[in-house]
């Protein structure tokens, strides 16, 4: 981006960002300087306070969210999102109703295809075109922002800054969705853990859906618990078992079976046949190869293979530059510099030249 300066010593120029902004560094590069006056600048950045929900997405699993009624019909619609992708395919949303209308967002080699259906025709997703496809090389591993927003027949799809705009061809304005969408996946109503198009696998932020944070209303839904059984730390084996099918669970601890009440709520998450009891290192918070350990209440990175510290073996232990060693006094020779700090390139030694 270019900005155009001040004239003279006293103005001051104001430049306000369009969309927001996440970085580590900012570096500005003078391209010009004023032909009346002297060689100077000086500039002040102001940030403001940013809000992150993210979900993770393992490749088998989806975010449900229902809706209060049966089916839900809109004129418009406006959803948002920001992704990180370990895969060049992937469902990120999908929704439809028995009519046959449908919206689904789905990566395909590394871009973005959208289908949107307001006709209420039954044709299978696999056998239709989409209905625009933006942006490529999508699977970097890098943020990418989406918005979509719809009007009636008319829409704009927009991934990365970059917008499309485009006429549904439909002879209806509404959007019926039977009561829920689905995000990472498309799960098989009758089949738990069974999906029909292959899954998201990557990150997920700041999620909206006409107004809805998906991501918060998840983590703020309040979970069902019960207790069941006593003295089980006698020292002794014991068996658990937990069969869940639809909106009922089974709980068997030591041949003693429980049915939990149904579970009414208006959002689930389907995750699969593996489940994880109290693993603080699960996910791996650990980076760069840090080893997780855990106790009853934390746990805790141990970094001592790496060439990183911290909490998290986050920090690196060299330097980015040899600009810095010399500033430090050190004399030429061979240092190990990191480059990117943190990020995924690895340290690499050199010979700094800092004589001169």
């Amino acid at each position: 981006m270019t900005f155009v300066g001040n004239i003279n010593a006293d103005s001051v120029v104001h430049h306000k960002l369009l969309h927001s902004m996440r970085a580590r560094f900012v570096r500005f590069v003078p391209l010009e300087w004023s032909p009346n006056g002297k060689i100077g600048m000086r500039v002040e950045v102001y940030g403001c306070s940013y809000r992150s929900d993210i979900a993770d997405f393992d490749g088998r699993s989806s975010l449900l969210y229902r809706f209060n009624q049966k089916t839900m019909s809109t004129l418009k619609d406006v959803i948002s999102l920001k992704f990180k992708s370990m895969q060049g395919d992937g469902v990120l949303f999908h929704g439809e109703g028995h009519h046959g209308d449908h919206i689904t967002l789905e990566l395909q080699k590394g871009r973005l295809a959208l289908y949107l259906n307001l006709d209420g025709s039954k044709t299978r997703l696999s056998s239709i075109a989409p209905s625009t496809i933006l942006g490529s090389l999508l699977d970097d591993q890098h943020w990418h922002s989406v918005l979509l927003e719809r009007v009636g027949k008319q829409a704009n799809f927009t991934v990365d800054m970059n917008t499309q705009h485009f006429q549904i061809k439909s002879e209806t304005d509404a959007l019926d969705i039977d009561y829920e969408l689905s995000f990472g996946g498309i799960p098989v109503p009758s089949k738990p853990g069974t999906f029909l198009k292959k899954n998201f696998h990557g990150c997920i932020e700041n999620l909206y859906y006409n107004g809805v944070n998906i991501i918060d209303l998840a983590k703020r839904r309040k979970h069902q618990s019960t207790q069941w059984g006593h003295d089980l730390n006698d020292g002794l084996w014991h068996s658990v078992s937990i069969n869940a099918r639809r909106n009922r669970v089974i709980l068997t601890l030591d041949n003693d079976a429980t049915s939990l009440p149904p579970d009414t709520s208006w959002l689930q998450i389907y995750s699969g046949n593996s489940y994880y009891f109290g693993d603080r290192c699960l996910p791996n918070y650990c980076e760069h190869g840090g080893h997780c350990a855990q106790t009853w209440s934390t746990f805790y990175c141990n970094c001592s293979d790496t060439d990183y510290t911290g909490a998290t073996c986050h920090d690196s232990i060299y330097e980015q530059s040899c600009e810095v060693y010399r500033h430090r006094g050190n004399p030429a020779g061979f240092f190990y510099v990191d480059s990117d700090g943190s990020g995924p390139l690895e340290p690499l030694q050199v010979y700094c030249n800092v004589t001169g």
